[in-house]
């Protein structure tokens, strides 16, 4: 990972329309808008490796899996400060309308491909959804 003022990239993140399908296969590169100052999450999709995502803008990829998929963000780090997480999972196109879930966590908006969680600003908070691939 690498990182620059307000913005964190998984350097795996080489994401084409023809990256997104491999075979049967489908990626989704997802983007983290997190608000909470002071702030970090751990992201893990599908139980894949984490991604930590700071506050501002953060980009990562994961692998879909057919049927459920699972999305499980740890705040790790905090200033006490509440906030929003946002999360987008392109292409849109490969989430299969209205199959968003939440497990776990304070949804304040559910999209076709996003979600919106509130943040209390304590350590340990925990975020899980699931959706369906396409």
């Amino acid at each position: 990972m690498t990182s620059a003022p307000g913005f964190t990239f998984a350097t795996s993140c080489g994401f084409t329309e023809a990256g997104a399908r491999q075979g049967q296969e489908r990626v989704t590169v997802w983007s983290s808008d997190l608000t909470a100052d002071g702030g970090r999450l751990q992201v893990v999709v599908n139980g894949a490796s984490p991604v930590f995502a700071g506050r501002g803008l953060s980009v990562g990829m994961a692998k879909l899996v057919d049927g459920e998929n699972r999305v499980e963000a740890v705040v790790v780090e905090t200033a006490g400060k509440a906030g929003l997480w946002r999360i987008d999972l392109n292409p849109s196109e490969s989430i299969a309308a209205g199959s968003l879930r939440v497990i776990s966590g304070e949804a304040v908006l559910l999209g076709a491909s996003s979600a919106t969680f509130r943040l209390s600003g304590h350590e340990g908070e925990r975020i899980v959804f699931t959706f369906l691939k396409k």
